[in-house]
């Protein structure tokens, strides 16, 4: 029910800041506005403001409108006809409707730039422990120390430093000198080569440092939920159960773990739980399942479990707080690598490189939302930020019906110097409707497949 909940305000938030964009700015090319609805279907409740706007709460609260005057759509008053939308410039128009994506940006920046001023908490790159006869074994670097560069580079997020070494990895690099600190005296700092000649690494199956030979903290494996008639379920795996085995060897990472269920569909394995303090041993089978990526089939282990969201000791995380000014930078960096990422999945998905796994409907949504409450305002905050520039972005698709659709209508207006006929956009209206239908059905496919 929480789960629920949240994801109604999220998306209230989302849908508000959105609809508000195209509002405020039609009324400031001094488009008449007749109708602000937060939601779709039977009205809850409205009121009207001194300019005649309706203000509407509708039954359906999964998206919302501002419909403005506008001759296309009814006779209008010819008193009243300098306030329509058809009859304002292409530039005007095209400000309003582009105002409703620019004003989801808008909210992610304000969000991402006050996140930097409270302060973002993530993973420090702590060495909790060496694997004997490792490549970071063979480099002499200690337990219980923090890595604070690589090549120069700061190294102290656990995120910042996979993705450097991931890069080294592509490169090809042959060495990485690290600056270590000691966490027991953080006024000590030291050097350490690896040498990565004869580094091993899959990015796709394994850990960058776990590849090297460094066991970091980890969240515990704490099984918060068993699906029902799942593998685990059959094996007699509990919720609270902590997973500290597989076929013996230690588990280091739920990364790792779900790496090896991944390997091993199909086959027994043998895990190892302590439940109220006792150790259990159990066999369980993982499910194969085929994930298709394009032409691609990727088959894939699952035993039907979810982790809980235990957090970390405050010792193993870093707060990174910026002054206001250097919070801008911050903000409009990470914007712009949020707007890549989105983009990037979007490329990869038109040349069929996507999983359906990668998109989720309401229902993974009001998880994802609810998870990531339990990290903490901060991280919902992030998220929230996160799936505006998703609505900004998906909004400025140049699909009929979306705002991008009609910014693409104005175009060619603009380029032939007249409207395209309104039969034309209708027929177009109607391929987006189904396109738009198409996408929902992938969404609710993902959910159900995922829960």
């Amino acid at each position: 029910m929480f789960n629920l909940l949240l994801f109604l305000v999220t998306i209230g938030i989302l849908v508000v800041i959105h609809e508000y964009g195209h509002f405020i700015v039609a009324r400031k090319c001094g488009v008449r506005v007749e109708k602000f609805s937060i939601g779709f279907g039977p009205k809850l409740y409205s009121w009207y403001d001194k300019n005649g706007t309706e203000f509407s709460l509708s039954m359906i609260p999964l998206g919302g409108y501002v419909r403005m005057l506008d001759e296309r759509v009814a006779e209008v008053n010819h008193t009243l006809k300098d306030k329509a939308f058809n009859n304002k410039t292409i530039a005007q128009r095209a400000m309003i409707i582009a105002a409703g994506p620019l004003a989801n940006f808008i909210l992610a920046f304000f969000i991402f730039w006050l996140l930097a001023m409270i302060g973002f908490e993530s993973r420090k790159s702590v060495i909790l422990s060496v694997e004997p006869m490792s490549i970071a074994s063979q480099a002499n670097i200690p337990a219980n120390t923090v890595i604070m560069e690589i090549n120069g580079q700061d190294a102290r997020s656990l995120i910042t430093a996979e993705a450097i070494l991931h890069k080294l990895a592509e490169n090809k690099t042959s060495s990485a000198t690290l600056i270590l600190q000691d966490m027991d005296d953080e006024t000590y700092e030291f050097e350490r080569v690896l040498s990565l000649s004869d580094w091993q690494f899959d990015p796709q199956n394994q850990v960058a440092l776990t590849s090297l030979g460094i066991v970091f903290p980890e969240y515990p494996l704490n099984i918060q939920e068993v699906l029902s008639d799942s593998p685990a379920q059959k094996a007699g795996l509990q919720p609270g159960d902590i997973i500290t085995h597989m076929n013996a060897e230690p588990v280091n990472s739920r990364q790792e773990f779900i790496h090896f269920i991944n390997y091993h569909a199909n086959e027994t394995v043998y895990l190892t739980l302590m439940r109220n303090s006792t150790e259990i041993d159990v066999m369980i089978t993982p499910e194969k399942i085929v994930d298709k990526q394009g032409d691609k089939e990727i088959s894939k282990g699952r035993i039907g479990i979810s982790f809980a969201n235990d957090p970390l000791k405050d010792e193993y995380m870093l707060n990174n707080r910026y002054n206001p000014l250097t919070s801008l930078w911050i903000a409009s960096k990470m914007l712009t690598q949020k707007v890549g990422l989105i983009l990037g999945f979007l490329v990869d998905a038109v040349k069929g490189n996507a999983s359906i796994d990668d998109i989720a409907g309401p229902v993974g949504i009001a998880q994802a939302a609810g998870s990531q409450f339990s990290f903490g305002m901060s991280a919902y905050l992030a998220f929230l930020a996160f799936l505006s520039i998703n609505l900004g972005i998906m909004n400025l698709l140049p699909i009929p019906v979306l705002d991008g659709g009609h910014l693409l209508f104005l175009a060619v207006e603009k380029i032939k110097g007249s409207p395209v006929s309104l039969k034309i956009q209708q027929n177009f209206y109607f391929v987006g409707a189904i396109l738009l239908i198409l996408l929902m059905g992938l969404t609710f496919i993902s959910d159900f497949m995922r829960f």
